[in-house]
């Protein structure tokens, strides 16, 4: 018998691979990696891509706007954009400043890459969920 770990719209049968990462982003136009534990960049492993495939932020305006993406580097809460960015997608909507929103999504980052935030007003807390496959 198999045990199955889904997380959207993926699943895998051991709980190695299921990811958890955070970002948080204090101001607008700045650039944050994924982080796991806090503190830590996350970069996916050699020969593994990282399925994001759940997402859940907040922040304190009236309007959510981010990118999600990956680079060649890692880096903090600020304005430099990681080595050779890539951008995945790019979301907006009418929120409630506090509230906590979530979505069901499907990006890969490749191995070797950083996947990074860059929020577009004010701050932003996103944690995200997903597989190393």
């Amino acid at each position: 018998m198999t045990t199955a770990f889904r997380l959207g719209s993926l699943a895998q049968d051991a709980v190695t691979g299921i990811k958890s990462l955070c970002a948080l982003v204090t101001a607008s136009s700045r650039y944050m990696s994924l982080e796991s534990p806090v503190g830590t960049d996350y970069q996916v492993p050699a020969g593994k891509t990282f399925y994001i495939t759940k997402m859940h932020y907040s922040g304190v305006d009236a309007s959510i706007g981010f990118v999600i993406g990956y680079g060649d580097t890692g880096v903090a809460d600020g304005a430099a954009a990681p080595t050779n960015p890539v951008q995945l997608t790019q979301m907006h909507r009418g929120a409630s400043a506090f509230i906590e929103y979530s979505a069901d999504v499907f990006l890969a980052i490749p191995a070797a890459k950083y996947p990074y935030i860059q929020w577009q007003s004010g701050y932003i807390l996103l944690n995200v969920e997903g597989l190393e496959v």
